[in-house]
């Protein structure tokens, strides 16, 4: 019996897999994998897209009630928000009033909206109308960065802007120094074309203050955080609030000012506050005074010569050897002042309980001050001028 034997080879050999081809490059149409726009499509949108964010300030506006009625004064909660102050400008200046600028001496830091010096002058004067164009923290390099960028409208306006001698008392206030707790509007004071010690921004955020100036709705982003997000953007202050609606909490309702003091209204003798030896800087050296100057000659440029008031300082409050310096720095001013024709009152020191503090009166202070301007020549002279101008 034959046996047939297996080939073990043949056994164990298998069939070779058949390799699969590999998959080549998908020759798709141009446009039917994905949504391309063309360069006159790309084009539109630009415009488009520039067309709404140019809208979209004058609309907000629109729909934003702003009153301010009556010895109006910006809010303190909205001190650091342009938009409103840019506002407040435009409204001044379509009713021709004469603004008053400056910092907290102008606002009115220990006195109510009714008693600040613009108030009293209303109050007391002849007709004409003035208004608190002052905003807290407002120092020269701020003021000139705000009037350069925030108020335009303010071409042929009359202007009284009041000097505060306080921010060139010490390298800290001119910002010299390097000053670690911050200060007041760093956003306004020059980006890239002067060298500031005391601000160590970032090249982004002094890019971002600057493109701030240039597009009137990045102002207005800045204002809706101000007024409606605790001056966050939003993704961050959804942080906080991870089940609150963004879109629920913005607000058409600017705050009114306040009702009521910022600080009690007694003299800076019975709040506990020292005497102080303030170094006081050479005045060609300070920053701030530089400042002052080119606010000055921006409002003579613009065609509106400003009247100048320069002081009172708190001299009380000064030792012996401070007050002799603050006296030279003071001279210094007035020197510059008049030989440069600026209209001005060199204001009389008021009474000791006349001052809160070091540079803020109280509303007895104003009310002296103000009598001081009616019985002062040059602002009588000025202020005829300005308004047979009008």
């Amino acid at each position: 019996m034959n046996r047939h034997v297996e080939n073990p080879d043949l056994r164990r050999t298998k069939p070779s897999p058949v390799a699969k081809p590999s998959p080549g490059p998908i020759d798709a149409p141009y446009g039917e994998t994905a949504v391309r726009l063309s360069p006159r499509q790309w084009w539109m949108v630009g415009v488009i897209v520039a067309a709404a964010l140019f809208m979209l300030p004058r609309l907000w506006r629109s729909a934003e009630p702003f009153e301010p009625g009556h010895d109006y004064r910006l809010p303190f909660t909205l001190s650091n928000d342009y938009w409103v102050y840019q506002r407040w400008t435009n409204e001044m200046t379509r009713h021709g009033e004469i603004a008053i600028i400056g910092d907290s001496f102008v606002w009115g830091e220990y006195v109510l909206p009714g008693q600040s010096l613009s108030a009293v002058l209303n109050r007391t004067g002849g007709g004409s109308r003035f208004a608190n164009a002052g905003i807290n923290g407002g120092h020269p390099l701020a003021l000139e960065g705000l009037v350069r960028y925030y108020s335009g409208p303010m071409r042929h306006t009359p202007v009284v802007l009041h000097c505060n001698l306080l921010w060139m008392s010490s390298p800290q206030r001119d910002l010299r120094t390097v000053n670690i707790g911050g200060f007041n509007h760093p956003r306004l004071i020059p980006q890239l074309r002067v060298s500031v010690p005391a601000y160590q921004a970032s090249i982004n955020d002094r890019l971002s203050a600057v493109i701030d100036r240039l597009f009137r709705y990045r102002l207005l982003v800045r204002h809706l955080r101000i007024l409606s997000y605790d001056g966050l953007d939003v993704p961050t202050w959804s942080l906080d609030h991870p089940y609150t609606n963004p879109l629920a909490q913005l607000t058409w309702t600017l705050p009114s000012p306040a009702a009521s003091l910022r600080h009690p209204p007694i003299p800076w003798t019975r709040a506990g506050i020292e005497k102080a030896d303030l170094p006081w800087l050479e005045m060609e050296h300070s920053l701030q005074w530089r400042a002052f100057r080119a606010l000055v000659d921006g409002f003579r440029r613009r065609g509106a010569p400003p009247f100048v008031i320069l002081g009172p300082f708190n001299e009380h409050l000064l030792t012996d050897a401070s007050r002799l310096r603050y006296q030279a720095v003071k001279a210094e001013a007035v020197r510059w002042l008049a030989e440069e024709g600026v209209a001005f009152l060199d204001a009389q020191l008021l009474p000791s309980d006349a001052y809160g503090d070091a540079s803020h009166p109280l509303a007895v202070g104003y009310e002296m001050l103000a009598a001081q301007l009616w019985r002062d020549e040059p602002f009588q002279h000025w202020l005829a001028t300005v308004t047979a101008d009008d």
